[in-house]
């Protein structure tokens, strides 16, 4: 089941943020923040980000029973109990964007964090590179899958940047 919050002060999501990843890291495991990109989706900002949502739950339900096949074929496990998903918007950056990227769905993206055991990590990022022909297809809503690590954040840091 993912995990969804809302704050409406930056400064305070990202320092919610970087403490939830620092209280992950302090427990033995490791995060996992997977962007997806979506093909153009129609409706509202809000049913777009639902769609979205039930996306990513969908990919990460078979990611996991794909990895639980893998690690324990005669039982279940319990790999990926949650995981967090945000919006994301572009914001201006150095490096340009094709302007493909920033005009569907307005730039609307997501990341999804998934904690786990520091011991799955590659088999997590070789199974979402793997079967990406699964989750992305020319009829999916997903248009994109990519996977990328997420290492403890200096609070710091990370506020000074908002």
């Amino acid at each position: 089941m993912a995990y969804r919050y809302r704050d409406n002060d930056p400064r305070q999501a990202v320092e919610n943020y970087a403490s939830w990843i620092d209280a992950l890291h302090s427990e033995g495991l490791s995060v996992l923040s997977v962007v997806f990109q979506f093909n153009q989706l129609p409706g509202s900002q809000l049913s777009k980000i639902a769609q979205m949502q039930r996306e990513i739950e969908t990919v990460v339900d078979m990611v996991t029973r794909r990895m639980d096949k893998v690690l324990y074929p005669n039982r279940s496990s319990d790999l990926i109990s949650f995981f967090k998903i945000t919006p994301d918007y572009p914001v201006p950056k150095k490096k340009k964007k094709p302007i493909r990227e920033v005009t569907i769905n307005d730039g609307l993206h997501m990341n999804a964090d998934v904690p786990h055991s520091p011991s799955i990590t590659n088999l997590l990022v070789e199974l979402l590179k793997e079967y990406q022909r699964l989750y992305v297809t020319p009829w999916s809503a997903i248009r994109s899958i990519y996977p990328n690590g997420v290492e403890t954040y200096s609070k710091s840091v990370e506020l000074n940047t908002i």
